[in-house]
């Protein structure tokens, strides 16, 4: 377990609050401003990916069954099943970078984390 205050600590206690229906884009976004190590670069980039992906899914989603577009719907299938796959990774990315790199801080000091 990581001690109350360390960086370890803070990174688990955001990460529950990602099951709390009170988890909101400004928590990340404190998170990622706060003089701390995580989350950082590769949990913002993550979270874009993840944006995009979102975004593909609507357009794809909105797309998917609409006459108008009867000749594209194998594309738009396909964009929504990818952009859904791809999300998830990407969500899920957010989490594991900024994970990865306080066990990388550990390593480099063991006293952080016991």
């Amino acid at each position: 377990t990581c001690k109350r205050g360390s960086v370890g600590y803070r990174l688990l206690e955001e990460a529950d609050k990602t099951t709390n229906s009170d988890y909101t884009p400004d928590a990340f976004l404190d998170a990622l401003a706060a003089p701390t190590a995580t989350p950082g670069g590769g949990s913002a980039a993550a979270l874009a990916g993840a944006l995009a992906a979102a975004l593909s899914q609507m357009v794809a989603g909105v797309t998917v069954g609409k006459k108008k577009y009867a000749d594209v719907q194998d594309q738009a299938e396909s964009v929504l099943s990818w952009a859904t796959m791809l999300r998830a990774q990407l969500s899920a990315a957010i989490q594991n970078d900024a994970a990865a790199f306080e066990s990388l801080m550990a390593a480099f000091s063991p006293a952080r984390c016991v």
